[in-house]
């Protein structure tokens, strides 16, 4: 008696295969959120935190005058200054760390040297590269910001868990690493 083929075995080897990597292949997986939430929920949820944030920072400076003239990417790079003390920095350390241009650079640093925040050497083999330090009215400034952050992202954290905040930060950085990854797209 001769047995009939099934429909599986009367299948090539390869149509087999093809048939099981479309199984296991993983799908490319986008997350739709406009179901529950209305498009821009979350950024507008950031805008509303900038704000608020801003805000705060303008008060905790209202009575230094010269700490008020400084805006975010000026602290921020006297913070890296700082952080990076331990080696000798140049301009071009900062336009790589905050990926910006070098007009850009010398525009910041000449604001923190005019608001005697930093100082620029010249290094003794060559004329032409500033090695930057950073000024002790410099460290004052990092110290009262280092401050007013702190209360700042204790308020906003209160009644987190620290696994909530630890959550919440790796979440962040997933969402930054997606739109880094929209954006190298759209450039390209």
């Amino acid at each position: 008696m001769v047995r009939k083929k099934t429909v599986a075995e009367s299948k090539t080897v390869a149509e087999r295969k093809t048939a099981k990597e479309k199984k296991t292949a993983p799908e490319e997986k986008t997350t739709n959120i406009t179901e529950k939430f209305k498009p821009g929920f979350v950024l507008g949820k950031f805008r509303k935190i900038n704000i608020i944030v801003k805000k705060i920072w303008s008060n905790t400076w209202k009575d230094s005058t010269i700490d008020q003239e400084l805006t975010p990417v000026q602290g921020a790079t006297i913070g890296f200054l700082i952080d990076n003390s331990d080696r000798d920095l140049f301009q071009k350390d900062v336009e790589k760390e905050f990926n910006i241009t070098g007009a850009t650079a010398t525009n910041i640093l000449k604001c923190l040297e005019k608001c005697n925040m930093i100082r620029r050497e010249s290094v003794e083999n060559d004329g032409r590269l500033k090695k930057i330090t950073v000024t002790e009215l410099g460290k004052h400034h990092d110290e009262n910001a280092l401050r007013a952050l702190k209360k700042i992202e204790n308020n906003m954290f209160n009644g987190m868990s620290e696994e909530e905040i630890i959550l919440f930060n790796n979440l962040l950085e997933k969402c930054v690493s997606n739109l880094e990854i929209l954006s190298q797209n759209e450039i390209n």
